[in-house]
């Protein structure tokens, strides 16, 4: 697989995962496979980008 530098802005930036379902659904966005696995497999939804990936790594959180 090869590497592509993409350069992307977004238009909008969602946290809640409820509201991102939900732009999702609305055709307004982007997720991740494992949230919207049960739509994927209904038909409801499509995959656009199977063989793209994000670049391995962590996710944080951090608590003041």
């Amino acid at each position: 697989m090869s590497r592509l530098p993409m350069r992307m802005q977004a238009t909008i930036a969602i946290e809640a995962t409820p509201a991102v379902l939900a732009a999702v659904r609305a055709g307004a966005g982007l997720s991740a496979d494992f949230l919207v696995r049960d739509e994927l497999a209904s038909g409801r939804l499509v995959h656009i980008l199977p063989e793209w990936r994000l670049p391995s790594g962590g996710i944080y959180t951090v608590y003041p």
